[in-house]
């Protein structure tokens, strides 16, 4: 029994000793793990957007004069883009779509006789680049531009009390032109995504032929702003793993 309990004690001692052996010290320069995560920006996404406008058209040579036209409209669409992340800059491509809604009407006179106008918005897009900075891991502020388009009409009455109106289009009808703005975008969670945007777009100067001698030089430009909703594919929060 004694030799027993003597080689009982000599073991656990041994084994105490060798497991103290195997622990880190104080001093010690074992690596220890710790994991955290953090929200990528990287990846495709698409969204839907909700906003308004004020367009600005201004008309010269068609009556000797200038005439300047101006009408609200009420936009919805869509967008779709890639955006990658290199540390805190974030740097991709959109492209959008919407659907215009709002018009404006009214009477200019030429040659001392009075023509009714209308002016609207049936549709317009953009192809843009995005370059943003990180405030936060969850909040980018952003510029964007590149090109945008549309399809703008500008309608003359039969005579200025009918109600119908002709085909002519003395806006040129699809024009093209260029767009830039500023963004703010706020992740939600890992895959969605909330954002504010202003943007200016200039649709540049087109001359239209009216008729057989008349003619119309028109110049047409936009202020904006909307809010959307995105929604990013694959936007897990990647683990990093730090080493102290």
């Amino acid at each position: 029994m004694k030799n027993l309990l003597l080689a009982t004690t000599a073991l656990t001692v041994l084994s105490v000793s060798a497991l103290a052996a195997d622990l880190p010290g104080r001093g010690s320069a074992a690596t220890l793990l710790s994991a955290s995560t953090a929200y990528s920006w990287s990846g495709f996404y698409v969204g839907a957007q909700i906003g308004g406008a004020a367009f600005g058209g201004e008309l010269s040579e068609w009556d000797g004069s200038d005439n300047v036209t101006s009408w609200n409209s009420v936009l919805a669409g869509v967008h779709v883009g890639y955006d990658h992340q290199f540390g805190n800059i974030v740097m991709g491509v959109e492209g959008d779509v919407n659907a215009r809604f709002g018009s404006a009407e009214g009477y200019i006179e030429a040659n001392s006789i009075p023509y009714g106008w209308r002016s609207a918005t049936k549709w317009d897009g953009s192809l843009r680049a995005r370059l943003g900075f990180l405030l936060s891991d969850s909040a980018l502020l952003y510029a964007t531009g590149g090109v945008a388009f549309g399809n703008m009409k500008f309608d003359n009455p039969v005579n200025p009390t009918s109600a119908e109106w002709t085909d002519a289009n003395l806006y040129g009808g699809t024009r093209v032109g260029w767009t830039a703005g500023v963004g703010i975008q706020y992740a939600l969670s890992a895959n969605w995504s909330l954002r504010g945007e202003y943007r200016y777009a200039d649709y540049g100067k087109e001359t239209v032929r009216y008729g057989s001698v008349s003619f119309t030089s028109t110049r047409i430009d936009e202020h904006r702003v909307s809010g959307g909703l995105s929604y990013k594919f694959g936007a897990l929060p990647s683990a990093v793993v730090a080493r102290n």
